[in-house]
């Protein structure tokens, strides 16, 4: 099922998301985001531990497990970019933060 909601426009110009669709109206710029439904199983316990994180959090369910998957996907993906830079950084002699930021500064 795709729905589509809106997301946040800031000072004139649009958060955009993926699949974000901008829809000018009335000299109102709107960004609505594509969305798609996940059905998935849970044993009854992780069902409560989710319901109990995402309370404690003051969020819901869903956007809980949105920001959990957002971080698992951000975590692999530092982790790829890491094993691809750190030889690099190693072969050019950079080994420590104080390295870089004789580099950069």
């Amino acid at each position: 099922m795709r729905s589509a909601r809106p997301c946040r426009v800031r000072g004139g110009s649009a958060v955009t998301a993926p699949k974000a669709i901008l829809i000018r109206s009335f000299d109102v710029l709107k960004c609505l985001t594509v969305r798609e439904t996940l059905t998935i199983s849970l044993p009854k316990e992780l069902r409560r531990g989710l319901e109990k994180m995402a309370k404690a959090e003051g969020v819901t369910s869903s956007e809980y497990v949105r920001r959990a998957i957002k971080a698992d996907i951000f975590r692999r993906a530092l982790r790829a970019a890491r094993r691809e830079l750190v030889p690099q950084a190693r072969a050019q002699g950079i080994y420590t933060d104080e390295d870089v930021f004789k580099i950069v500064s």
